[in-house]
């Protein structure tokens, strides 16, 4: 009996590919901008979106946040105080954000001119934990400080 190869090739994130783009047609539709904001915890990302969400809401600018966390609501509460529409995600220990779970929570943007939405990079796999497959405009990884120095 000759072994034959079967080759099957079909991408596993097909889905989130087909809503990641329908998001982005929505954004540009819209006339959103959207700033993905990702890195390790600890690393500032909620201090630097508080201050941008606070300043641009002063100049005029119609922001946004969308946060992603795996149990709290700590960040979301802080982002809030700036006075943007502010919508959490809660995970429960799911490792990325995908479209759909985004999509969900992005209907009442209408209107708003930068959307931001910040998560975490998985501890697990090391990948960004919001899954848009080049769904997103601007895309901040910020560096992250040796773990080391943040435990002492």
């Amino acid at each position: 009996m000759t072994t034959r190869i079967v080759e099957l090739r079909r991408g596993i994130l097909k889905k989130n590919d087909e809503l990641a783009a329908g998001l982005r047609a929505s954004y540009a539709a819209a006339g959103v901008t959207v700033l993905n904001l990702v890195s390790s915890p600890g690393t500032g990302k909620t201090a630097f979106l508080e201050w941008t969400l606070t300043e641009l809401r002063k100049r005029g600018t119609r922001v946004a946040a969308l946060v992603g966390d795996l149990e709290t609501d700590n960040d979301a509460r802080r982002l809030a105080a700036s006075g943007a529409p502010v919508r959490q995600i809660n995970t429960h220990g799911i490792c990325h954000l995908d479209a759909e779970m985004v999509g969900k929570h992005l209907q009442d943007w209408q209107g708003v001119e930068l959307g931001c939405v910040q998560s975490f990079r998985c501890p697990i796999c090391g990948e960004p934990c919001v899954d848009l497959r080049q769904g997103r405009e601007l895309e901040i990884d910020s560096i992250e400080i040796d773990e080391l120095e943040e435990t002492v």
